[in-house]
């Protein structure tokens, strides 16, 4: 099943590269910082923290955005929502 990296990081799917930059940054930037947070954030956003830079480089990438368009519109023609 096919991720929504636009969901993931909260831009719309005309979104320019900088406003998508900047969606990744804000994504990174709430992620936790506290003491506590770091122990959380090390056991169980890893995954998390590798899905907003693979959607951020995924989506920059004029080739990869087009290819990664085609794959989630294929998806969602079959019914599949992304996750």
């Amino acid at each position: 099943m096919e991720i929504d990296y636009y969901a993931l990081l909260k831009v719309r799917r005309d979104a320019t590269a900088i406003e998508i930059s900047r969606a990744y940054d804000a994504a990174i930037l709430r992620l936790p910082k506290t003491h506590l947070g770091r122990l959380v954030r090390f056991l169980f956003s890893n995954e998390t923290e590798e899905m907003l830079e693979l959607a951020h480089t995924t989506l920059v990438d004029s080739v990869a955005r087009s290819t990664y368009d085609k794959t989630l519109a294929a998806f969602q023609s079959y019914g599949i929502p992304p996750t």
